[in-house]
């Protein structure tokens, strides 16, 4: 009777322990912000106004950007401008890009905003800012990734969403873009 009462009392023990560390681990994802930022940055060898047109016009982003090159069943929709302020564009993808909408917000010479809702295969609403700067050589091109993960996504990741692939998927993009500006087209 004295090993099956302290049988219990283990179970009962252990049983509290991984309630308060679930407790602890959830309430921590729960609480945190979720939101997250991503940046990189690439000199290409050409003026600002010859790289702009890769960016502010998404019917060429098929080129260099990574989504678009890693799923080659996209489906596109162009919607509003065809390039600049207004642009939308739509994709469906039964590939790792899912599904969603990115739309040009703001454009200008040296700056480009695009407000991006991903639908599949997480819901994120993100925003993606390039930036241009002549320097000796070319132009310094950054690019900034900040979005923010729902609480859904948070409580399924409680240890902290992993933003390595986005980083690497940066540098790629700015990769491809610095080959196809500079006459060097991707494979």
């Amino acid at each position: 009777a004295r090993h099956e009462r302290s049988g219990r009392l283990m179970f009962r023990t252990i049983a509290v322990v991984v309630a308060l560390a679930l407790a602890v681990l959830f309430g921590r994802a729960a609480l945190s912000s979720g939101d997250f930022q991503v940046e990189s940055a690439r000199v290409i060898e050409a003026a600002p106004k010859d790289i702009m047109p890769y960016l502010d016009n998404f019917h060429g982003w098929a080129v260099w950007w990574p989504p678009e090159r890693q799923n080659p069943g996209v489906e596109r929709r162009f919607s509003g401008s065809a390039s600049g302020a207004g642009a939308v564009y739509d994709w469906t993808t039964a590939g790792v890009a899912g599904s969603g909408r990115m739309t040009i917000s703001s454009a200008q010479p040296d700056f480009l905003n695009i407000a991006v809702d991903q639908r599949q295969p997480r819901a994120m609403q993100a925003t993606i800012e390039f930036r241009l700067a002549p320097v000796d050589g070319g132009t310094r091109i950054s690019v900034k990734y900040t979005g923010h993960h729902g609480l859904w996504t948070r409580l399924r990741h409680p240890l902290g969403i992993d933003t390595e692939p986005l980083e690497m998927q940066l540098d790629d993009a700015l990769t491809y873009l610095k080959l196809a500006v500079e006459g060097n087209a991707p494979a």
